[in-house]
């Protein structure tokens, strides 16, 4: 299956810590990562970079703040009936829900 990321998407990727032998304990690392080609000018490559990190800075600001993670816990609700996979809306996922991809 090819990526379902495209040339200048820029992604906000939740990367699980998980030591081996050990039960993943919630920990993960934030990366901001751009697919090239890059054919956007510098302009537009950088707005979307700030949009992207504005979106990393929301999960400390989470930790800090109830009413901020009350808002965004609010706002998910209201959009999870579907997400996009791929060039397809589906149900929402879960845990159990099977994917392919993430090749980048």
């Amino acid at each position: 299956m090819d990526s379902p990321l495209k040339k200048n998407d820029v992604a906000v990727v939740l990367r699980p810590i998980i030591d081996d032998g050990v039960e993943w304990d919630g920990a993960f690392q934030m990366l901001v990562t751009v697919a090239g080609p890059v054919e956007l000018d510098e302009e537009h490559m950088r707005s979307l970079l700030t949009v992207a990190s504005y979106l990393a800075a929301a999960v400390p600001l989470m930790e800090e703040s109830k009413a901020f993670t009350e808002l965004l816990r609010d706002r998910a609700e209201q959009l999870s009936g579907d997400v996009l996979i791929g060039d397809s809306m589906s149900p929402l996922l879960t845990r159990n829900t099977k994917c392919e991809g993430g090749v980048q």
